[in-house]
């Protein structure tokens, strides 16, 4: 099984073959699943450094690990970036929970043209922050080393702007291909972006806007997914694609 992972920032004091003490409320979170002396566990930054630790006592609110090994685990490449149209029912947040646990890089909450919900004033700097939480809680589920980043774009054009020369595969119905008949050569690149609608689906405009920004525009399959399954699936298909883990 696994080792559990838990988040401590920064870890640059940490020595292998040296003692290392962390505190607060993840140290508590470990007493509290009852972590034992010689069990191993994982420290994470959030950034990518794993600190690999065996139990040499726990009290309440701090646990003593001896170092095993400390390293920086290495972006994947390409970087995969959810770029998820704001939704009712939870449903963007089911979506960006699953996308981290297989392995999405960045996360931008859309506010796309049909979205019902709306982020406006002190709300999107809640939501932000609560969108946040999520990443970071799925990646300690999901054993990451690194929290995904997360992003507000409030329109089309300001998504376009945040992307930049980010690969772009719009998740649409109306797409002539499929992903899997993208050509290879095509996933060859450093960062990708999927987009991903609102339940009422896409503008014409927005379609428009995201083809001549040079956007592939693809189906998943044969079957028209929710907002909140169809980026998961995708990133899945983009990791075998593109050999992310190979």
């Amino acid at each position: 099984m696994t080792a559990p992972v838990y988040f401590h920032e920064p870890l640059d004091a940490a020595q292998i073959g040296e003692l290392f003490t962390f505190t607060g409320a993840e140290a508590h979170h470990a007493t509290v699943m009852r972590v034992q002396t010689g069990e191993e566990i994982h420290l994470v930054d959030g950034k990518g450094t794993r600190l690999k630790g065996e139990v040499v006592s726990s009290a309440e609110k701090s646990v003593t690990l001896k170092v095993l090994n400390l390293v920086i685990e290495p972006v994947a490449k390409p970087q995969l970036t959810l770029v998820q149209a704001l939704a009712k029912g939870g449903r963007d947040e089911q979506a960006i929970e699953s996308a981290t646990e297989v392995g999405v890089d960045a996360v931008i909450a859309w506010q796309s043209q049909r979205a019902i919900v709306k982020w406006e004033g002190k709300k999107q700097v809640k939501q932000l922050e609560k969108w946040l939480n999520l990443l970071k809680s799925a990646s300690k589920q999901a054993r990451r080393s690194r929290i995904p980043s997360v992003a507000y774009a409030g329109g089309t054009k300001e998504l376009l702007t945040k992307l930049g020369e980010t690969k772009l595969l719009v998740l649409h119905e109306s797409g002539e291909k499929s992903l899997e008949e993208i050509e290879t050569a095509w996933f060859e690149t450093e960062k990708i972006a999927l987009i991903v609608g609102p339940e009422g689906g896409l503008t014409e405009a927005e379609l428009t806007a995201f083809a001549q920004a040079g956007a592939q525009i693809v189906r998943i399959g044969n079957t028209v997914m929710r907002s909140s399954t169809a980026g998961t699936v995708a990133i899945a298909l983009v990791n075998y694609r593109s050999g992310r883990y190979n």
